[in-house]
Parts: structure tokens; C-alpha cells; sequence
């Protein structure tokens, strides 16, 4: 919820500064230009995801083991990487306020992983220890937005929000001794929503720049994995990943 807030504040600042340095006089009425109609653009950016998941160990009944496995610092993974991609949208304009949907997507290099040593007390005994490790990949994010901006003939500032996706693997393995492993491996899709704010400067009467900062909440998976060794434990360990992150984007918007 804070850093939702702070991007309120935010964004209300920028709309702000725009009408400040426009006044409204008798004398000089300014213009809001043309953002009406359809638009379409590419885009390049960074994205981060702050997993702070668990390990996680499910017994034989089929019951959670408590709320991890090991210290609850252990199994947190960031990752990061690039994007590229595109987007698409519509402006209706109602003199200086633009409202209308975008959609976009973008390919992603984000990845992370994690490595530790530590006792997983369900499957672990008399005190020996064991190596987990996770990773997480995300291979493209996409969304669904709303924009609602302030206008003039060079400049666009807007707040944004709506629905996010993002594609990727998850994998994670506890291993220990060498007849006791639980790899996991899952290919997920995950849904959530996203919001920011953004703006965008006229080079072109129908070209224009982009810069945009977004929070990105999915949904959370599980990673859960069987023991593969030569002795069968009915115990199943893996990971809980939560995707929790932002993106940074500047692209080139084109009017059709």
C-alpha cells in the first residue's frame, strides 16, 4: 500500500506541475494539442521481482509443515533483466484530459536463484543438514491497462492501471545425503494486477517518447517435489514464490 501511495502522490505532483506551468489567463488560453485516436509503439526497459517466499514441506498426511522449513530469511530470491517488447492503445480526448485502454507486451530476461545450506527438520535427522536451491525465470510480462492522463500539445502525464500476466519457470530442490533429493520443476502463468504512472513528449506531430515506472502483484505458485532417491520418504519439499516488482520502460509511441 505504500509505494501504491507514493505513486499517487506522485503522479498528482506531475499533473500538478503541468498545470502550473500553463496558466489559465484571458489573455492566453492554452491548447491541449492532438493525442486523440489510435497509437502503437515499441518499448525497452528493466524489471525487478522481490520473491520472499518460503521453503516449503508438505508431510505424508498431505499437512503443511508449519510456515517453512528453515529460517524464514532462507529461500528468498531477486530477480532482475530486461525487457523489450510493444504496446498498443487508444486516446480519447476531452480537451486537456486523455482516458482510453493500452494493452502490451514484452519478452523478459528476469531471473534469480538462491542457494543455502540449512536443516529441513521434517525430512532432515539428528541434526544433519541438507542444500536447497531455487531459481525462478520469467519469460515474458504482458498487461491490461487503463490510462488517465493531462495533456498539452507537446506533453502527455498519466496515471495507469489494470491487469498483468507473467509467464515463466520455477524450480527448486532440497537435497540431502545422496539418497534423499525433492527436485521440483513448474511452468507457470500467474495473474495479477498492476499500476503506475508515465509520460509522453511530442518529437513529431504524430511521434512521441515514452517513460514509464510500474508495480506489477500476481498471484503466488508452489513448487512441490517428491523424494527421487532410493528411499521413498511420502514427504514432499519445494518452494512458495510470490512475484511482488516493478518495471521500467521508455519507448516510442506512434499516432495511426
Amino acid at each position: 500500500m505504500k509505494k501504491v501511495t507514493f505513486l499517487g502522490i506522485l503522479s498528482a505532483a506531475l499533473a500538478l506541475g503541468a498545470l502550473l506551468g500553463h496558466p489559465v489567463t484571458a489573455d492566453a488560453q492554452p491548447t491541449p494539442g492532438n493525442w486523440n485516436g489510435v497509437y502503437a509503439g515499441i518499448n525497452v526497459g528493466i524489471a525487478r521481482n522481490y520473491d520472499n517466499g518460503l521453503v516449503t514441506c508438505v508431510n505424508p498426511s498431505g499437512t503443511v509443515s508449519g510456515t517453512g522449513c528453515v529460517t524464514p530469511t532462507f529461500g528468498h530470491v531477486t530477480a532482475q533483466g530486461g525487457l523489450a517488447g510493444g504496446q498498443a492503445g487508444y486516446n480519447f480526448q476531452f480537451n486537456h484530459f486523455v482516458v482510453g485502454p493500452e494493452l502490451d507486451w514484452d519478452i523478459s530476461t528476469i531471473g534469480g536463484r538462491t542457494a543455502f545450506t540449512g536443516l529441513i527438520p521434517e525430512v532432515s535427522t539428528g541434526g544433519s543438514v541438507g542444500t536447497f536451491s531455487a531459481s525462478e525465470s520469467i519469460g515474458s510480462l504482458a498487461s491490461g491497462r487503463l490510462r488517465l492522463g493531462w495533456a498539452d500539445p507537446k506533453m502527455l502525464i498519466y496515471i495507469t492501471g489494470g491487469y498483468a500476466r507473467a509467464d515463466g519457470t520455477a524450480q527448486s530442490n532440497y537435497v540431502y545425503a545422496s539418497d534423499f533429493q525433492y527436485p521440483a520443476s513448474r511452468d507457470f502463468q500467474t495473474n495479477g494486477f498492476t499500476e503506475g504512472i508515465g509520460g509522453e513528449w511530442k518529437v513529431q506531430p504524430k511521434t512521441s517518447v515514452k517513460l514509464e515506472l510500474t508495480e506489477f502483484h500476481l498471484s503466488d505458485i508452489t513448487t512441490l517435489g517428491p523424494s527421487t532417491g532410493a528411499f521413498p520418504t511420502g514427504y514432499r519439499a519445494g518452494k512458495h514464490f510470490d512475484f511482488r516488482g516493478f518495471t521500467l520502460r521508455t519507448g516510442v509511441n506512434f499516432q495511426i
